[in-house]
């Protein structure tokens, strides 16, 4: 091989390097020129996840890069440090499925009272009231009660249905207030 310079050397394109190929490499700290064989130089390259490899714009294996300023464009797998720039849009839902609007509208035009549990605030039945009022009348509902609307609870078995009357009448506001 004749003496050239390195510019005056023909290029040779990735893909007709050969394992036994070699490169020059200057090794500043003994101060000579060395040689390194193509497959030599990928195995110092070569990581622990494999060689990568660039055809054009696209590069196949793996590669660890501490930083990456632009844009990656593929699978990324690791920590992503920020989603500030996406929102649920760019991610599909899977089978776990965004809340909306419609949806519940749709899911609740389903359900009725009895789909919910009462807890301690109970629903109105008939049933209910009817089992309640009675109770309340005896237990509010007593002598000092009748005795207030100016009629004798003591008497009243043995009275004519026109004495009842006519005492009722005579109290008629607070009979009227006592059954609403």
């Amino acid at each position: 091989m004749a003496d050239k310079k390195i510019t005056q050397l023909t290029n040779i394109t990735g893909a007709n390097l050969a394992d036994a190929d070699e490169f020059v490499v200057v090794d500043i700290t003994a101060d000579e020129t060395k040689a390194i064989t193509f497959s030599e130089f990928r195995n110092a390259l070569d990581t622990a996840t494999g060689f990568v490899r660039i055809t054009g714009d696209t590069m196949t294996g793996d590669l660890t890069v501490p930083t990456v300023i632009g844009n990656v464009t593929g699978n990324v797998t690791g920590t992503v440090s920020s989603l500030s720039n996406h929102d649920t849009g760019d991610l599909s839902e899977g089978s776990n499925l965004y809340y909306t609007t419609a949806r519940f509208d749709t899911r609740l035009g389903t359900k009725s009272t009895s789909d919910l549990s009462e807890g301690s605030n109970l629903y109105y039945t008939d049933a209910r009231v009817d089992a309640r009022v009675p109770s309340v009348i005896t237990s509010t509902v007593d002598q000092a009660f009748v005795n207030n609307l100016n009629v004798d609870a003591e008497t009243l078995d043995g009275d004519t249905k026109a004495t009842i009357l006519s005492t009722a009448e005579s109290n008629s506001l607070a009979l009227s207030i006592a059954l609403g």
